[in-house]
Parts: structure tokens; sequence; C-alpha cells
């Protein structure tokens, strides 16, 4: 192996603040990606039942 213990790995020959900076903002760019679809879907799927309520509302007043 390369690192020899946890804290060599940790600080990566003094690159690690960056190397642990990018892979944590890399995770933070992937849950964005996967959560930001998901809340627009569900705004969707809101606005959707929204407007079909609004729909019955006025044809039953016909």
């Amino acid at each position: 192996m390369y690192f020899e213990d946890l804290n060599a790995l940790i600080s990566m020959d003094g690159h690690g603040p960056y190397v642990w900076a990018c892979y944590g903002l890399g995770m933070i760019v992937l849950a964005w990606n996967l959560l930001t679809p998901l809340r627009q879907n569900r705004a969707v799927a809101a606005d959707i039942q929204r407007r079909a309520r609004r729909e019955r509302v006025q044809q039953s007043k016909q």
C-alpha cells in the first residue's frame, strides 16, 4: 500500500486538503444532480394535480 497509516492517507504528502476538498465537491455535485430532477418531478406532478382539480371544479359548475 502506498500510505503507511491512516494519517498519511488523509494528509497525502501535503496534498490532502486539496484532494479531499475535490472529493467533497464532487459528492455535492453528484447529490445535486440526483436530487434536483426528483424535486422538479414532484413539483410538476403537484402542478398537474392542481390543474386537474381546477378543471374538475370548473366542469362541475357547468
